[in-house]
């Protein structure tokens, strides 16, 4: 990518100085200009000549150069022949209460993060890096959505800048950013996610261990603006200890404190009278271990594993920066988040076999979220995503997964998931994308979830069946 936009840029560059230099008044006197005995070169001359002098000095703003990003999008036919729909913002079938879904065959949407942006490497070491990520998402209802609908969304969800490898090799940020992420590709799971605005320091060396620490904030832009103190927003300090090295795998350990804002809000309540409300301010913390290694916990030629274990109270209890906001209008906001908590376990990987390659994932969470009553619910997954290479362009894979939900005073149950993918990709390998699947996916789920699940595609059922194409791609 860097040499495509080199020799973009440069032939623009060769362009604009052609259409100068060729300009009938290109800025010289006539008393200036050379001899008539001289001979004048062609165009063809002067190009070659500029593209010489192009070739021995690449412009500095063409170096460094960072494109990278991530998309997917496809098409999905219900069983009754028309498409699916956004009822449950893209993610298909998905069980409610659950914290995520099995994504094969099984992604209602067509999302794009594009990261561009430029690095400076110095001769003492050091390397500078801006990057700018606009986010892009719609849920396929037709092939032309405009900006601005309901269907379409866009936002930036990285502006940031960072210094890696000065003074000593500590490094720097301060933005909008991804920070210190953790996910299960399977699920579309982020375990930790604490990203946000703020700023930090990493790579800071205690012995063979590292430690990082970061200030970021949310608003959410909730829309929940206190009397003479701004935004509502949520505060966050994160400490994360890693490289720890214990027996065949590493450790890493993550905390944060946070605390909220709190003043006074105008608005009216339910009978439209004006009425001033009291916003108390809250905190919390949370915790989280993961040990990962190489190879799936011992067995296989490759791949790996890790295990996760998580606890959150308060304003810190979902694992990422924005903080806990209640469900509903801004003046529902005030429950009992201080008295909220969630403790979750999981464990995942990835096993390779020579041509045969599977990632199993099991994940328990159980959430208080505070209340005098029906204040707990349960949640767990566990399921398998199969691939078998037949060579490096054509893969069967696959995807079982079972979502386990019980929420107190409200539905319980299950959903079983299928789904089966032959797929053209880049590689042979698990990660290698770009890739394109031919897809069939079915569900079913329990009688107390008849209505809510797969969209009104899906109101008065208990299964459901779908089938399309997708790509999807990373770089």
């Amino acid at each position: 990518m860097t040499t495509r936009f080199s020799t973009s840029l440069t032939s623009c560059i060769i362009a604009a100085s052609v259409m100068f230099l060729a300009a009938p008044n290109s800025g010289r006197a006539a008393d200036e200009q050379k001899p008539a005995e001289q001979t004048t070169p062609t165009l063809e001359e002067r190009v070659q000549t500029l593209e010489q002098k192009a070739a021995e000095n690449d412009p500095l703003a063409t170096k460094g150069f960072i494109f990278t990003g991530y998309a997917r999008s496809g098409f999905y036919m219900t069983d009754q022949g028309g498409s699916t729909t956004n009822d449950n913002d893209g993610a298909g079938f998905k069980l409610p209460g659950a914290g995520s879904h099995w994504r094969l065959g099984n992604e209602w949407d067509t999302y794009a993060e594009l990261g561009i942006g430029k690095q400076w490497n110095t001769d003492d070491g050091a390397n500078f890096k801006v990057l700018f990520m606009p986010t892009y998402k719609e849920y396929n209802d037709r092939d032309w959505v405009e900006y601005g609908s309901d269907e379409a969304k866009l936002t930036f969800r990285q502006a940031y800048a960072e210094a890696t490898n000065v003074f000593g090799g500590l490094s720097f940020w301060a933005g909008e950013r991804y920070y210190r992420r953790s996910d299960i590709h399977a699920i579309d799971f982020y375990y930790t996610g604490p990203s946000g605005l703020g700023g930090g320091v990493g790579d800071i060396p205690l012995g063979p261990m590292k430690l990082a620490l970061a200030w970021l904030n949310s608003s959410r832009g909730n829309g929940l603006v206190l009397d003479d103190e701004g935004e509502y927003t949520t505060n966050n300090f994160y400490i994360d200890l890693y490289n720890i090295g214990i027996g065949p795998g590493g450790l890493d350990i993550q905390a944060s404190a946070s605390w909220t804002s709190d003043g006074k809000v105008t608005g009216t309540d339910a009978d439209g009278v004006e009425t001033v409300y009291d916003v108390d301010s809250e905190n919390g913390f949370n915790v989280t271990a993961q040990y990962g290694m190489g190879k799936f916990f011992g067995l296989g030629d490759g791949g790996f594993s890790k295990v996760f274990v998580q606890y959150g109270t308060g304003t810190s209890m979902d694992f990422n920066a924005g903080g806990i906001w209640s469900v509903g209008s801004w003046n529902n906001y005030q429950t009992n988040i201080g008295d909220a908590s969630r403790f979750r376990f999981g464990t995942f990987g990835v096993l390779q076999m020579g041509s045969f390659e599977m990632m199993p994932v099991f994940v328990y969470e159980y959430t208080d979220n505070g209340a005098d009553k029906d204040s707990g619910q349960t949640w767990y997954t566990v399921g398998l995503r199969p691939e078998f290479t037949i060579n490096n362009h054509f893969s069967l894979q696959g995807d079982w997964g079972l979502d386990y939900v019980d929420m107190d005073g409200g539905p319980s149950g299950m959903m079983n998931k299928f789904s089966f993918a032959p797929t053209i990709k880049v590689g042979g390998g698990f990660w290698d994308r770009p890739e394109i699947r031919a897809f069939v996916t079915y569900a079913t789920w329990d009688d107390e979830f008849e209505g809510m699940v797969g969209g009104s595609a899906y109101a008065d059922e208990t299964s459901g069946f779908t089938y399309g194409m997708q790509f999807e791609a990373w770089w």
